[in-house]
């Protein structure tokens, strides 16, 4: 609120609760020089807000695949290693490529990655930090008539990091006829058969790369021992 707005209003309209106290900033831009402003902290009011429900279930529908690893590592470190982009052919097992223009994963970004018969274009749908670590969603269509929603639950416990990835394959649409639906299916169950190898080795492939980034960042924290006289 600037200045001028302030004057033009009565003082008890506008600290009417016990957390509204009025803050003075000055504001300088090379448009329009010095503004007086006064601002309101939000802080108060996060008790006020209610936790958003989850956006996706808790219970993996039937069909879905769900695999975990237990990684000796910080949820914090192994969140930034599964959503930075740039890092995923380094655990992702069969990727050659990430091609997308979004600078920072956020929830309606999209990216498409790049494996040696099969192009997968990806968007981010949920990413949010949890009470206990971080929930982390992707949506995926390579064109085959099903799209794979890959969630991962990234959960602290004692300093270690449980990692429950959750795949659901859908169909694009249901197709019609006996054969056709059955066909869907075959191909379906192969797709889920085969990612379920893929997907357990790229998790123990990132458990690897985290652990070991854990201890250098350990290593390099801790201070180096004391030389002795001679």
């Amino acid at each position: 609120m600037s200045s001028a707005y302030l004057e033009s209003q009565e003082a008890d309209t506008l600290e009417q609760d016990a957390w509204v106290r009025l803050h003075p900033h000055v504001e300088r831009s090379a448009e329009f020089g010095e503004v007086d402003l006064r601002y309101v902290p939000l802080a108060a009011l996060l008790d006020r807000v209610p936790e958003p429900p989850p956006r996706h279930p808790l219970t993996p529908p039937p069909g879905a695949l769900t695999l975990s690893e237990v990684i000796d590592a910080p949820v914090e470190l192994v969140h930034d290693f599964v959503t930075d982009l740039r890092k995923r052919a380094i655990w992702t097992e069969g990727l050659r490529d990430m091609v997308g223009n979004e600078p920072i994963n956020r929830v309606g970004g999209a990216h498409t990655c790049v494996f040696e018969n099969l192009e997968v274009h990806v968007v981010t749908v949920d990413h949010q930090a949890t009470p206990a670590g971080f929930h982390y969603v992707e949506s995926g269509d390579a064109g085959l008539g099903v799209t794979v929603v890959s969630d991962f639950r990234l959960t602290e416990q004692n300093g270690t990091t449980h990692l429950t990835a959750t795949l659901v394959a859908n169909q694009v649409e249901d197709p019609a006829g006996r054969l056709a639906r059955l066909w869907a299916a075959i191909r379906k169950w192969v797709f889920l058969r085969s990612a379920r190898q893929g997907i357990s080795r790229s998790l123990r492939v990132l458990k690897s790369e985290c652990e070991a980034l854990a201890r250098d960042e350990a290593a390099s924290a801790s201070p180096s021992p004391a030389g002795t006289a001679g």
